[in-house]
């Protein structure tokens, strides 16, 4: 029994000791300042020490009759001796860790104790729809930030939105957390920590009408095949024109070759005018174009007998061809 009842007897020392203050957690961004203070009431004596430490191991200051600035940093740390508060300037995230001031003397407490994190700000998000009923009151968005490495799908439905895996809000391991909610008809994503937030808000009309006008229009049709049908049909559009033009130009042509053509039109005669007082040629002689008339067969004809079967009479015609002069 001895033992156990030395070690609670230790415990309930080194409680009083460390004093009833609470541990209080603060966040800090990046680059800022950090002011820290007592929660506790203090009365130094003229032997007491009030100390700051940085978790439990590294001195910041001390004060007692006069302010101390430990070397590792001094240019960084200021102490208040009205209030005992501590300034830390241009926190840096290995700061994160755990802050105590203690008074230290005949009595020994802790005045202060803080859990301190030192955190990034959030980067940007941006929202994209992925699915959206008629009525958009059923719509799947996607929120991710502008680099794309933290990235998740909410599904809203009935002014309840919820990540893939059933919660409100995904949790990244920065320490930020994406949350999507519906407000006074938008859609908003909000990429927040401790320390940031940053937000895009969507109208829900923006997003599902243009998604709903789409699919009207185009069915589920993917882009793509979309745009190559429609070049397609430009091309052969196209295609069908030039094909006009030539043929219409190539009509036009023949056109004025046949009016080019020149013709030579034989003078009508007189049935009754006689043979020989027909002229030999009724319009001007072509160089290159030579005309004949003919006539009844002038030679002995057969007999009677021979000709039983009457035939047609033939006409021949002697073809003279013009002197050379």
């Amino acid at each position: 029994m001895g033992p156990i009842v030395l070690l609670c007897a230790s415990l309930l020392l080194l409680f009083e000791a460390r004093g009833t203050s609470a541990v209080t957690p603060v966040s800090v961004q990046t680059g800022h300042d950090l002011l820290l203070h007592v929660t506790e009431a203090v009365d130094l004596r003229k032997s007491d020490l009030l100390t700051w430490r940085f978790n439990n191991s590294k001195n910041i200051a001390r004060y007692s009759d006069a302010v101390t600035i430990f070397t590792s940093y001094l240019g960084r740390a200021e102490y208040f001796a009205h209030n005992h508060s501590l300034l830390l300037r241009n926190v840096q995230q290995n700061d994160s860790g755990d802050y105590r001031a203690e008074v230290s003397g005949e009595d020994h407490k802790a005045v202060a104790e803080y859990k301190v994190t030192v955190q990034d700000p959030v980067s940007p998000v941006k929202l994209a729809v992925k699915h959206c009923s008629p009525d958009s009151s059923n719509l799947t968005v996607t929120c991710s930030t502008l680099d794309s490495l933290i990235s998740s799908t909410f599904t809203c439905v009935n002014q309840t939105c919820s990540c893939e895996r059933g919660e409100q809000s995904e949790f990244t391991t920065s320490a930020a957390s994406l949350h999507v909610y519906l407000e006074n008809g938008s859609v908003i994503c909000n990429h927040s920590n401790q320390v940031s937030w940053k937000k895009d808000v969507k109208r829900i009309e923006d997003l599902c009408g243009k998604s709903a006008e789409f699919k009207h229009l185009h069915g589920n049709k993917d882009v793509t095949a979309i745009v190559v049908s429609t070049i397609i049909l430009l091309v052969t559009i196209v295609a069908v024109i030039l094909y006009l033009l030539y043929r219409r130009r190539r009509g036009k042509y023949k056109t004025e070759n046949n009016d080019n053509t020149i013709y030579e039109v034989p003078k009508v005669t007189n049935a009754n005018q006689p043979l020989d007082q027909i002229p030999t040629t009724s319009v001007p002689v072509s160089p290159t174009s030579t005309y004949c008339l003919v006539g009844p067969h002038t030679g002995t004809v057969g007999s009677s007998e021979a000709r039983g079967n009457t035939q047609p009479e033939s006409l021949y015609a002697t073809v003279e061809k013009p002197a050379k002069s």
